[in-house]
């Protein structure tokens, strides 16, 4: 199972996109849940996570932050519809959103 922290933001969807990656067959579990970087930053620090998932609402994400979650070998998620600017930053995976999909 691969444990993960999802900081999503204030999103309308964020609640049923959490639940769903409980579902068991992702082999996922949501240890945490963050509101912005500050305690993305402080979770990752006790939590045994493998990724953290943010969004383009996720606040205070900064390279350095980024390089953090590098050094602990931590995944960084970005659901975005602006993946060039996660890329910048480091991201190492993005999920670009559908801009058509009235999410």
């Amino acid at each position: 199972m691969k444990n993960l922290i999802a900081a999503l933001g204030l999103v309308d969807w964020e609640a049923q996109f959490v639940s769903g990656l409980g579902h068991p067959m992702f082999g996922l579990q949501v240890q945490r849940r963050c509101v912005d970087g500050v305690d993305i930053r402080a979770a990752i620090q006790v939590s045994d996570c493998q990724a953290v998932l943010v969004s383009d609402e996720t606040p205070r994400i900064n390279q350095d932050l980024i390089a953090e979650l590098a050094d602990k070998n931590i995944k960084l998620i970005a659901i975005t519809s602006d993946v060039d600017h996660w890329q910048d930053l480091g991201a190492s995976h993005c999920i670009e959103l559908d801009s058509n999909n009235p999410l």
